[in-house]
């Protein structure tokens, strides 16, 4: 990213593109260096506000990013990228043994017992089970 990049995400931050304004935001939260030499300072009043009015107008991603706000960014290593996922796993699983996510945990099970027990004869049917039950929870988690 240069600074006609920047200045063009600006401009339709400024006409109310939401998705415009959370990348705008994401690049303030954190700050940024660009191998060109461009440099994007670290600001988090502006990153708020801007997640603010986007999360205001119903934008999702800026709503989450705007809960979590005061969490310091995860750094992109492969350390951030593990605390990441471990993170996810851990909500997953919070998920699947509480309310009605504990019958899709079932289905996880029984697609991987079916895989286990009946080998690569069974391995469409075991995907299958395993990729449904992922795509209902996912659903089902929004």
């Amino acid at each position: 990213m240069g600074p006609d990049e920047f200045e063009r995400l600006k401009q339709l931050a400024d006409t109310g593109d939401l998705d415009s304004m959370f990348k705008l935001a994401k690049l303030y939260r954190s700050g940024k260096s660009f191998r060109s030499g461009f440099t994007i300072p670290r600001d988090s009043e502006t990153a708020r506000e801007l997640l603010r009015t986007a999360a205001a107008r119903g934008y999702g991603p800026a709503q989450r990013l705007l809960r979590d706000f005061d969490k310091e960014p995860i750094p992109r290593t492969i350390f951030g990228y593990v605390g990441r996922l471990i993170e996810r796993i851990e909500s997953f699983l919070v998920f699947i043994f509480t309310g009605v996510g504990w019958i899709l945990g079932l289905l996880l099970v029984a697609g991987v017992i079916w895989l286990v027990f009946l080998g690569v004869a069974a391995l469409p049917v075991s995907i299958a089970i395993i990729v449904g039950a992922l795509i209902i929870t996912a659903a089902v988690r929004r």
